[in-house]
């Protein structure tokens, strides 16, 4: 038993944002006696907490988490792993059974849900997320376009007042706005695909480490009632958490009709395709839910993304550029 790793930063995003001291996060293993309220002097000052506010961290009791033991029977295996990397382990469930059964596990990709933490990345992200589809319609009239006050309002000379030719000028009460809003503008700028990669990397590590990640066989639900799905999410400790549901074209097709139709008025259940998991909707979800396609596929995109070539996006020289071992294998 090993209770629930958090981190001594903040990834939930308040009023104000502590700054990092470090790049990178140090993990801490805290014991389960420490979290109880009238013992919290052994945590650090901040905790890794997702969709959870920190008075109910207080609150509530924080479960052990059962890791995996070595000599379960591993239903998925990583390929391609680093020799030097141990990849993480997660039980496989499925929502054919009401009461999980841990007799099945699958192997992570290290690369892509052991990685290490990064804050700033997370926090860029989630500003670039929150800034880019918002536009400013704010538009204020220059003195060209006020449609009135043309005229001169008196005699350039003789009446002993400053000059003026037009009413609608910027120094005029009601006059025109110089060097004012000129809307509609947009927000959106390109973030940096790395960063956007790092933080991603990230965003799922946190969830593997806090065990908020559970991978599913496929999403064959038995049938479309809503009240059997949640007494499934009940017995894995998901019953008053938020949950993520990705999915990809395998499983649209195959069984995806009786899950739609059961999370269709739950307002703490979504689904999502593949193609559109994002860090935004990860951390303002509790929980993580992944078939075994969508798995795989987001692991062979992120790591075809980790260890692509940095010039192929840049004008360049297939020939030259190429590795030569690459080169040989290719021919």
């Amino acid at each position: 038993m090993c209770s629930r790793v958090m981190s001594t930063l903040s990834l939930r995003i308040y009023g104000k944002l502590r700054p990092p001291v470090y790049n990178t996060i140090s993990w801490r293993c805290i014991e389960t006696g420490s979290m109880t309220p009238e013992n919290t002097s052994n945590l650090p000052p901040n905790l890794v907490v997702f969709g959870t506010d920190k008075e109910k961290l207080k609150k509530r009791d924080i479960q052990d988490i059962i890791r995996v033991p070595e000599d379960c029977v591993l239903a998925r295996k990583v390929k391609d792993c680093p020799t030097h990397r141990i990849p993480p382990r997660v039980f496989l469930h499925t929502f054919e059974e009401i009461e999980h059964v841990p007799d099945e596990a699958v192997e992570l990709h290290p690369e892509v849900f052991a990685d290490n933490p990064r804050i700033d990345f997370l926090y860029l992200c989630k500003k670039w997320q929150r800034n880019y589809r918002e536009v400013d319609y704010t538009w204020q009239p220059n003195r060209g376009e006020m449609g009135k006050g043309r005229k001169k309002p008196w005699p350039q000379k003789g009446t002993g007042r400053a000059r003026h030719g037009s009413t609608v000028a910027p120094q005029w009460k009601g006059g025109g706005i110089s060097n004012g809003p000129r809307g509609p503008r947009t927000l959106f700028h390109k973030m940096n695909p790395n960063d956007r990669l790092k933080a991603l990397t990230s965003a799922l590590s946190v969830k593997c480490f806090q065990d908020d990640l559970l991978i599913f066989k496929n999403l064959n639900v038995p049938s479309p009632d809503h009240d059997k799905l949640l007494e499934t999410f009940a017995t894995r400790n998901m019953k008053e958490n938020s949950i993520l549901i990705v999915y990809t074209e395998k499983d649209e097709i195959n069984e995806c009709e009786n899950i739609c139709k059961a999370v269709e008025h739950q307002k703490e259940v979504n689904l999502m395709p593949l193609v559109g998991l994002n860090v935004w909707s990860l951390l303002h979800h509790d929980k993580l839910i992944l078939t075994l396609y969508a798995l795989d596929e987001l692991e062979s995109k992120i790591t075809w993304n980790l260890h692509r070539f940095p010039w192929i996006d840049k004008p360049h020289n297939f020939y030259r550029d190429m590795p030569f071992e690459i080169e040989n294998n290719v021919e």
